[in-house]
């Protein structure tokens, strides 16, 4: 968005864990400013996308965004699956400890391990 808008920002959130709910204030704050330029810069974009093949023979316009569109469109239909919370390693540490935790140990873990 700095070379296309002139527009700097913050990207402190481009790393947190957008899965929480409800969205801090401040996460929704960031995710408008980050989204509010997209249109503009699809334009922008594909215009020069299409200057950047009229000007160099045998790259046809519809064929790369065609591939591109593809790729893209794979991706979004990924579904995201979340990690099994209590997966084969947690159960080996569970297994190899249970003479050694008490029941408060044991406890204090499990929360530990879903946090």
């Amino acid at each position: 968005m700095s070379v296309y808008c002139n527009i700097l920002v913050d990207k402190k959130h481009q790393n947190s864990d957008w899965r929480q709910r409800p969205l801090p204030s401040d996460m929704l704050e960031y995710a408008r400013k980050d989204t509010h330029y997209l249109l503009y810069l699809t334009k922008v974009l594909l215009k020069e996308l299409g200057q950047f093949c009229a000007q160099h023979e045998g790259l046809e316009f519809d064929g790369i965004l065609g591939e591109i569109y593809e790729e893209c469109k794979s991706l979004c239909l990924t579904t995201y699956r979340k990690p099994e919370t209590f997966g084969p390693f947690y159960q080996r540490i569970m297994a190899g400890q249970e003479k050694n935790f008490t029941d408060i140990q044991k406890k204090l873990l499990t929360v530990l391990w879903v946090f």
